[in-house]
């Protein structure tokens, strides 16, 4: 018997079965909410990714923010394409990323929120120039 890794899920098998693997579907063998817990276990950063529009902060929160360059500073992000506040952002000239640390988990998960809520609470500003946190 082999093993497998597998994440830290409910009701996760810890060992491979016997035999040549049988092909699953998320939705019928493993349950629709597998993906999301499965991925959700992955370690991963958070940011904020904001902006400034003429009558308030727009923004999200996500996990897909890939270093690029440090030299000129360059991230990539992958934006699910029928996002209504990605549609607002990408009409807007800059955008500001603000990379959450320990302790910010429940900013994260506000920012993962519906799109009225996400700012609520939450101290922000905005510079026009690259500016680099303080210690």
């Amino acid at each position: 018997m082999t093993s497998q890794v597998v994440p830290d899920v409910p009701d996760a098998p810890t060992t491979a079965p016997a035999g040549p693997p049988a092909e699953a579907t998320w939705s019928e063998d493993l349950g629709a909410a597998t993906p999301k817990l499965a991925f959700g276990a992955l370690p991963s950063g958070v940011v904020a990714v904001a902006a400034l529009s003429t009558t308030r902060l727009v923004g999200m929160g996500m996990s897909t923010c890939i270093p690029v360059s440090l030299d000129p500073p360059l991230v990539a992000i992958s934006v699910q394409r029928t996002s209504q506040t990605w549609l607002k952002l990408r009409q807007l000239e800059a955008l500001g990323l603000s990379v959450l640390g320990r302790g910010q988990g429940d900013l994260a998960m506000q920012l993962a929120g519906p799109a009225h809520d996400r700012f609520t609470g939450v101290r922000a500003s905005a510079s026009s120039s690259l500016s680099r946190p303080s210690a």
